[in-house]
């Protein structure tokens, strides 16, 4: 029987983790170019990369042009984090078939690599996605909540031709195939439904039951918050994010609000993106790193996307009034799922191709549909024993976090 090559195991390590993945298999991995080949050394801090976004324009009304230099938005990508396994094997069990290696050794560390790098996308995605809907702490058994998700994608310009994508845990899963067996539906697609439990495409999305849904626990609040201080966000030009001046929280230094807590201000509603005619609903707000107040019950809030009240980029109905109350998505220290719905031009994965060492047994790299892994191999005399290990350098952002919905369970 053939020896076992390195690059036979990392060919077929790359097609166990493929299939495995789920976010990783579906999200944009466009920029994965830009990285050239890289020592890994996480110690480094990895590197970075600026993202041009999608440049806005004003429409002008009436005969007289007015030229204005125009406002790029950027944002900075990273590839900073390294995940990897690490396996040891006997040169007699490299004797094995490929499909018995497989299932003793690359199927388990395959699914678990997959598993932790959906993670970190998935935990990354909810807490910058602002958009939210259903009730914290109560999973959704409504299809009319997946699509007023939907409907917030079609507001935020999502293009047609984009295809939707709905990861459920598997409690909602549950409550969609119940509320959807049914419905008219292809013939396949219902017996799936009824027999498998799997949802297929429905609804206008493409549904996939996860067991990597994030958990978010609401923070815990206290007090009346308000806005302190008018005036507060951006007039032109774009930016990531706004820090908001508020105060009425309980009157102690203590924990609030957590990085991924949803908000509205009252009075502060989303518009167009295009006529920025004011919307019927007010603008949600995702906190993106944890909140304290102090003493005297006031507290600094990083929200996103950042509040800009005039130009192209304007993004809201009118600038926070002073004293405006503020209202959080969900009770204080409810634990709640976050079902999430997006486009997969949403959110950026890219995997950066690691250098081959020299002086090793074996180094091999595999590249496969945007995914970069390395797979090295090491043999040690006094046991007989080869140690491999297989490392994945990655990064993930949310490029367009407008084009995200979280649903609430």
């Amino acid at each position: 029987m053939a020896l076992l090559t390195s690059s036979i195991i990392a060919k077929e390590f790359m097609k166990e983790f493929k299939g495995y993945s789920k976010y990783a298999k579906v999200v944009d991995k466009q920029y994965t170019d830009k990285f050239g080949e890289q020592s890994g050394d996480v110690s480094k801090g990895g590197t970075t990369i600026e993202v041009k976004t999608p440049q806005e324009v004003a429409v002008r009304t009436g005969r007289t042009a007015s030229f204005v230099t125009p406002d790029e938005g950027k944002r900075s990508f990273s590839v900073d984090t390294m995940y990897g396994v690490d396996l040891k094997f006997t040169d007699v069990e490299l004797q094995l078939s490929i499909d018995d290696f497989s299932g003793r050794f690359i199927k388990p560390a395959a699914a678990k690599l997959a598993a932790k790098v959906d993670q970190k996308i998935a935990d990354e995605a909810y807490k910058a996605f602002p958009k939210a809907v259903g009730t914290a702490g109560t999973t959704p058994s409504s299809l009319k909540t997946f699509n007023l998700a939907r409907g917030k994608l079609v507001n935020a310009l999502v293009p047609e031709s984009d295809s939707l994508y709905a990861f459920v845990n598997t409690d909602a899963s549950a409550e969609m195939v119940e509320a959807l067996k049914g419905l008219l539906s292809p013939n396949k697609q219902i017996a799936d439904q009824y027999l498998n439990g799997y949802m297929g495409r429905a609804a206008g999305l493409e549904w996939i039951e996860s067991t990597h849904v994030p958990v978010h626990t609401v923070g815990p609040l206290g007090g009346t918050p308000l806005v302190k201080g008018a005036s507060q966000g951006i007039t032109t030009g774009t930016a990531e994010t706004t820090s908001l001046l508020t105060d009425g929280w309980t009157s102690a230094a203590a924990a609030r609000l957590k990085a991924g807590d949803v908000i509205t201000i009252t009075g502060v509603y989303d518009v167009d993106q295009l006529t920025k005619q004011t919307r019927s609903y007010l603008k949600q707000f995702t906190v993106t790193a944890d909140v304290s107040s102090d003493a005297s019950g006031n507290a600094t809030v990083i929200v996103s996307p950042a509040i800009i009240t005039a130009g192209a980029y304007q993004n809201v109905s009118a600038v926070p009034a002073d004293d405006a109350p503020i209202v959080v998505f969900g009770a204080a220290n409810t634990v709640t799922a976050q079902n999430l719905v997006f486009t997969p031009k949403a959110i950026t994965l890219a995997t950066v191709p690691l250098i081959l060492p020299k002086g090793t047994d074996m180094a091999e790299r595999v590249v496969s549909d945007g995914i970069s892994m390395r797979l090295v191999r090491d043999w040690s005399q006094s046991e007989a024993e080869l140690t491999t290990r297989i490392d994945v350098f990655f990064g993930t952002k949310v490029m367009r976090p407008e084009w995200g919905v979280r649903v609430f369970g």
